[in-house]
């Protein structure tokens, strides 16, 4: 049953909806200072984005089950091809995890100053998660699954959890979100883009046609790579702009690693072994994104 509940909910692929909650609090602390914040709606709103990150795995290996062929319930690794049972029990855990994300939702929408605009924010994440994979035409068959994931995750979690941690909003505030997120968006899309890349011959048998169908795999690499050095480019800008503290530099240390996985994904894109780096690359430019400003935070560095 565990190894069941495991496999439907795919816990793993949380970190890409962690590590941009967690960087939202840390810049919500940096902005406004933690005696004005509310650690415990940011608290809340972290519980909310891993249950509804929950919810959309089982959700989206409930939908490749019903609308794919046996040949593809075969050959790919979808936790559901064992049969009723496997199917009924994912049913059960999508309406548990589905339900804890609401219920944290309707309390940051309740008690916080924002709460329609959280409201909001809820309900485009879920319609988005709805539609990724939910229906016959879903984003993640077109060519804009990568804008897709990376916008709802990189840009409307941060957004949403500064919202829900801090106690002001103005137009210079969501620049300044807008500039700090677009690392994370570039790098969530990234690991939809390695996805597609590796599984591109597997959806043209199926006929989806993302974004490297249209672009060929030459340029889906060149895009790959270039994506993550924008991403870079608008960390120094908001680094120079103090959206960020001066510690924050600590990121370009990442480059080293991402850019040797760049250099393997981009060599073999094979799903078992290299699509991994994607998420990795991920997690080390927030993880050293997150010390940099943890450090300015704790030493006071503007």
């Amino acid at each position: 049953m565990k190894e069941e509940i495991l496999d439907v909910t795919e816990p793993r692929s949380s970190i890409a909806a962690i590590l941009p909650t967690l960087l939202g609090i840390l810049f919500s602390i940096y902005e406004f200072g933690i005696s004005n914040i509310s650690l415990l709606s940011a608290f809340i709103f972290l519980i909310v984005v891993i249950f509804m990150q929950l919810s959309v795995n089982v959700w989206n290996n409930i939908a490749d089950f019903k609308h794919n062929t046996k040949d593809w319930q075969n050959s790919y690794n979808n936790s559901l091809k064992n049969g009723k049972q496997s199917e009924k029990l994912a049913y059960i855990i999508l309406l548990i995890t589905a339900a804890i994300s609401f219920v944290g939702g309707m309390i940051l929408v309740v008690t916080n100053k924002f709460g329609l605009t959280i409201l909001f924010i809820g309900i485009l994440g879920a319609m988005v998660a709805f539609f990724y994979s939910g229906t016959k035409f879903a984003i993640s068959n077109s060519p804009f699954g990568e804008l897709a994931s990376g916008v709802t995750m990189g840009f409307l979690i941060l957004f949403g959890v500064v919202l829900s941690a801090g106690n002001q909003l103005s137009n210079l505030l969501i620049v300044k979100i807008v500039i700090l997120s677009i690392m994370p968006v570039m790098a969530i899309a990234n690991i939809m883009f390695a996805n597609n890349m590796s599984d591109r011959l597997e959806d043209e048998k199926q006929g989806r046609k993302t974004l490297v169908y249209y672009l060929g795999i030459k340029k889906s690499l060149n895009l790959f790579s270039a994506m993550y050095f924008v991403g870079y480019g608008f960390l120094l800008i908001a680094i120079v702009f103090k959206i960020i503290p001066a510690t924050s530099l600590l990121v370009l240390f990442s480059l080293f690693p991402v850019i040797k996985n760049i250099k393997i994904f981009k060599k073999n894109q094979i799903k078992s072994k290299t699509f991994i780096l994607s998420i990795q690359n991920a997690a080390i430019i927030t993880i050293t994104l997150l010390i940099g400003i943890l450090l300015g935070v704790i030493f006071n560095v503007r």
